[in-house]
């Protein structure tokens, strides 16, 4: 999560930018892990 945030931080919405492709790379491994190892919490209400 800190390398994605530092990515958002330097690329910013800048699709030219030449760490763009790592940064979106990054943000599909990080939200295949949580949902196969992070149980989703049930809405309450």
């Amino acid at each position: 999560m800190e390398l994605l945030d530092s990515l958002i931080d330097q690329v910013g919405e800048n699709e030219s930018h030449p760490l763009a492709s790592m940064m979106d790379v990054i943000a599909v491994l990080i939200e295949n892990y949580e949902a196969e190892h992070i149980p989703e919490l049930e809405e309450v209400g």
